[in-house]
């Protein structure tokens, strides 16, 4: 198809002030505002960062996505062409479903375990962190979508997220929590490819000023000092105010608008808060993304339209191999490999005289724990557990391994939230709904509208209301429990609204966050759970009365009513642990599956701690004691604490490895795939203990008041940010930044250090031997940290550079890395705060397995 690139000047110039007011807010959920009478299509954004949601939303997300690693996982490859294999992955999957954008990837530092969305960004560090999201960037804007590197700055924690203020020194923060965005458009600049087409603004205040506000951070930094000359986006409804226009924020989202209506621009025109200049400047950016979507429509190969409506689109989830495999490869070579005794890694079941009976032992091998919560949540195109992928896998292998037997058993409970009772629980009967037409709560003497029956007792939100139900309504629901045993049984309930619950003569009252917007996206904080004791085989009936928030929106109200009733039977957890025992004995070994998974991480909200959820490490430790041969495989996005490391023989953390969880898991055990099995490290230092770390005591933050410009977060450690703060205290961490074991041996030697520094400029080449002295091909990470002489006051050492290396059996390899002015400069605080090199000696510094081996240069 042929088309003229959009004529900006012409295209505003035909533009009323009124109508550019409108293109400073989105059209709707995903889409800018378009004038199509006068050339201006819209413009299409999806989530995210682990895969293509397209145009609906966390409530029903209909057409799959490709669902990929979680970023962690990413993070954990130290790996750029993976990370570019993501980014090319995803931009392929948002082409199928007609977007233009993709709001990612999440670059904010992974500054505390318990943070809601670490496992949505990349690492602790800026450098890995910037390396990497440039080359998914580049992966996905060299299919033809642009990309969205956010939160812009300083979003690390879920609680109070709309409101808390990141108290950020301008060292740290230069250093640290900006420098991942600088990093990406540097990179992107030396590779002479183009920026991002957008940055997303975070939630929080920076130091008492909303970000989406900050004209220091827009203007002075990200345009004036950076030279970016993309789109600034809000976080979806991250827009607090008009002032957002002139500080340089140049779109809100999700429309229609909250703040930037065409009566409250004209009123901040009047009040002298805003000109027309700067509406004449947001609106430029915007027709600017139009045309550099076009312009990126004309050169991909097939074509990426406009579309007249979102009824036109006609979304589709692109599954096809090359996506598998890339997923699959990904998360296999970003799990990493934290202890491996005796090297019981990689399984061996094919070989003769190898493993052939093997204990799967906890509930995640039979529940692929895919992502996180949140808005990376995604509706999948199929799931792979990891005893099904185990068993996949070994087919894969042939007729070597028909004689392997594979037993399950669940050991314990993993997650709080109870799945809807069916069938013989509800005594093979229906759930009788009682709906109450234009009331918010039913009174004493009314009488139902109309009687539904429904299989469980639960509503989806955005189900259409029966004909003829107005809003305001009301819903009584019935039914009868029937549990199979007498003892002390769990029931949830979760709802966006509020409830009362009578089951048999006890009485619960609910109610739950009265934000939409907080709600959906973190609905498994708003579950309550509460036991009753119930008698087995005899029914007890249960009554709901249940009503939504009153929003002033009606459809908002229909869109939004939901609940969801839960029921779990006692549970024996002593009884359920012996028979996990018994299995490990019987077993060659015994594999355990612990995790966290979407119920505890999860945008919205950040964990109270870094434990594993129930029992699991019970459960670990009782196995572990009955069975020498016992691996974990852990699936996390970030750290956990780990009682029994030393107990067992080998540990595997997976992260969310996305929709090939169960095989890349397989492969990661056997030590398959074309870089030998996995060759992750670990992307943030790994506390023993939460108290170690250097965010304990102020995290998530201080919250003397509910309302907004009263709650902050300090980030008291400054400078000394995940393992700098671990070096400079001399406390030993469980896995320092940059740990992880391979199944292959090597021996690492650094060759020289050529070239030289100054204030000036100049280039440094580090050159490094790398031999493979192992019977496997594997992949290597070679880590450069550079340590100035006099460190008063400094971090002892940083990461200025990486690469990674495949290596086949007994071969060698060098490698060189580059290191310029940026590696020996930090950030001078004062009145005029600058970037400074001090002259002297510094130490060039690699890991080589837990050593460090320096040269001075």
């Amino acid at each position: 198809m042929t088309r003229s690139i959009v004529d900006i000047e012409a295209i505003a110039g035909k533009l009323t002030l009124d109508e550019k007011i409108q293109l400073l807010a989105g059209m709707d959920l995903w889409r800018t505002f378009q004038f199509p009478e006068k050339g201006l299509p819209y413009i299409k954004v999806t989530d995210g960062p682990n895969g293509a949601r397209g145009g609906a939303d966390v409530l029903d997300s209909v057409v799959t996505a490709a669902l990929f690693p979680a970023p962690a996982s990413v993070g954990a490859t130290w790996d750029v062409e993976m990370a570019e294999l993501m980014g090319k992955g995803i931009a392929q999957d948002s082409r199928s479903k007609k977007a233009h954008v993709s709001l990612a990837p999440t670059i904010n530092i992974q500054r505390d375990p318990r943070g809601g969305r670490s496992f949505e960004s990349y690492s602790e560090d800026p450098i890995l962190s910037g390396d990497i999201g440039a080359a998914w960037i580049t992966g996905c804007q060299g299919q033809g979508v642009l990309a969205t590197p956010k939160h812009f700055v300083a979003n690390e924690c879920e609680t109070n997220r709309r409101s808390v203020s990141s108290e950020v020194e301008e060292a740290p923060l230069r250093e640290i929590y900006l420098r991942p965005f600088q990093r990406v458009l540097r990179n992107l600049r030396q590779k002479g490819l183009d920026a991002p087409g957008c940055i997303m603004t975070s939630y929080n205040r920076l130091n008492g000023i909303s970000c989406s506000e900050d004209e220091r951070l827009l203007k002075g930094i990200l345009r004036e000092e950076w030279g970016f000359d993309g789109l600034v986006m809000s976080d979806w409804f991250g827009t607090y105010s008009v002032k957002g226009i002139k500080a340089g924020m140049d779109l809100e989202m999700p429309g229609p608008t909250l703040h930037r209506s065409v009566e409250q621009v004209h009123e901040a025109i009047k009040a002298g808060e805003v000109t027309e200049a700067d509406v004449n400047d947001r609106v430029r950016r915007v027709l600017e993304l139009v045309s550099k979507v076009e312009q990126r429509l004309l050169t991909n190969d097939p074509p990426l339209d406009f579309c007249a409506s979102p009824e036109d689109e006609n979304e589709v989830g692109l599954q096809n191999e090359e996506i598998s495999s890339s997923i699959r490869k990904i998360a296999t070579e970003g799990m990493v490999v934290l202890r491996n005794k005796d090297n019981l890694l990689p399984l061996e079941p094919t070989k003769a005289g190898g493993q052939k009976k093997f204990a799967f032992i906890g509930h995640p091998a039979i529940e692929a724990i895919q992502s996180g919560g949140g808005s990376a949540n995604l509706t999948a195109q199929y799931k792979t557990t990891p005893l099904d992928g185990f068993k996949d896998v070994l087919k894969e292998l042939g007729s070597a391994a028909d004689d392997v037997e594979i037993v399950y058993t669940e050991g314990c409970q993993l997650h709080t939230t109870p799945p809807p009772p069916t069938g013989e629980i509800l005594g093979n009967e229906t759930v009788k709904f009682e709906w109450y037409s234009g009331v918010s709560e039913i009174g004493e003497n009314d009488v139902p509208f109309l009687v539904t029956e429904l299989e469980k007792p639960s509503w989806n939100p955005g189900t259409a209301l029966p004909e003829g139900i107005q809003v305001p309504c009301a819903i009584r629901v019935k039914y009868s429990l029937t549990p199979k045993s007498t003892g002390l049984h769990t029931l949830s309930l979760q709802a966006f609204g509020k409830a009362t619950i009578k089951v048999g003569e006890e009485t619960w009252n609910y109610s739950s966050e009265e934000n939409p917007m907080e709600y959906f996206v973190a609905m498994d904080q708003n579950r309550r759970n509460k036991q009753f004791q119930l008698e087995g085989e005899k029914a007890t009936p249960v009554v709901v009365d249940y009503t939504t928030f009153i929003i002033d929106d009606a459809d908002a109200i229909e869109r939004f009513m939901a609940f969801r009733m839960g029921f779990d039977e006692y549970y024996d957890d002593e009884k359920k642990r012996n028979e996990a025992v018994e299995a490990a004995k019987n077993a060659d070994v015994a594999i355990v599956f612990t995790a966290t998974g979407a119920e505890y991480e999860s945008e919205g909200y950040d964990r109270e701690d870094i434990h594993l959820p129930r029992l699991q490490n019970e459960l670990v430790a009782a196995v572990a004691a009955a069975q020498p041969n016992t691996v974990v495989v852990n699936l996390t996005g970030s750290a956990v604490y780990m009682p029994w490391v030393d107990d067992v023989s080998a540990v595997l953390q997976a992260w969310f490895p996305g929709q090939e969880c169960g095989r890349s898991i397989a492969d990661a055990l056997l030590g398959l795939g074309s870089g030998g099995g996995p060759s992750g490290r670990i992307p943030s230092v790994w506390p023993k203990s939460i108290q170690d770390h250097p965010s304990y005591g102020n995290f998530p933050g201080h919250f003397e008041s509910e309302e907004r410009g009263h709650d902050v977060v300090y980030y008291k450690e400054g400078l000394f940010a995940g393992h700098k703060w671990y070096e400079e205290k001399q406390i030993e961490p469980l896995f320092w930044l940059g740990y992880g074991l391979s199944y292959t041996t090597w021996e690492r030697e650094l060759v020289s250090v050529e070239g030289a520094l100054s204030p000036e400029g100049g280039k440094v080449t580090v050159n490094v031997r790398v031999q493979n002295t192992g019977s496997r091909v594997g992949k290597d990470v070679i880590q450069i940290y550079v340590k100035p002489t006099d460190a008063a006051g400094r971090p002892k050492r940083a990461l200025v550079a990486f690469v990674k290396v495949t290596v086949q059996a007994g071969e060698s390899t060098t490698v060189s890395l580059v290191l310029d002015q940026e590696a020996v400069s930090y950030w001078e605080q004062g009145q005029n705060g600058h970037w400074k090199v001090d002259q002297g000696d510094y130490e060039v510094c690699f890991v080589t397995g837990s050593k460090m081996i320096s040269l001075a240069f």
